[in-house]
């Protein structure tokens, strides 16, 4: 597996909340690609970290390379990014509550 954590400064409250969703909406396209898991985690106004959880880093690279365009629009807006990421191990118990989490049907 591979992770790459985005975080992601906006200027202000509500170019966070616009944004949030058009980023929710672009990663749920991402599901039949490889992408296992994401997790958005509300830093605070202004900023937001996006979690994505990947089978193999070249499919991440695939979908990063291909988002490249994106990445500069959103510079341009304002938004200041930094991505980073890392092969990745993870852990879960029998007493872990998936039900805490949104399944996507793909």
């Amino acid at each position: 597996m591979y992770t790459r954590v985005h975080t992601f400064k906006f200027q202000n409250k509500l170019a966070k909340s616009s944004m949030l969703e058009t980023i929710r909406q672009f990663t749920d396209t991402l599901f039949d690609k490889g992408l296992q898991m994401r997790l958005f985690i509300d830093i605070n106004d202004t900023t937001l970290n996006v979690v994505n959880v990947w089978d193999s880093e070249e499919n991440s690279a695939k979908i990063q390379k291909s988002f490249n365009d994106n990445w500069k629009d959103m510079k341009d807006m304002g938004i200041n990014i930094s991505i980073t990421g890392g092969k990745t191990t993870a852990t879960y118990s029998d007493k872990t509550n998936l039900s805490l989490m949104t399944k996507k049907n793909v």
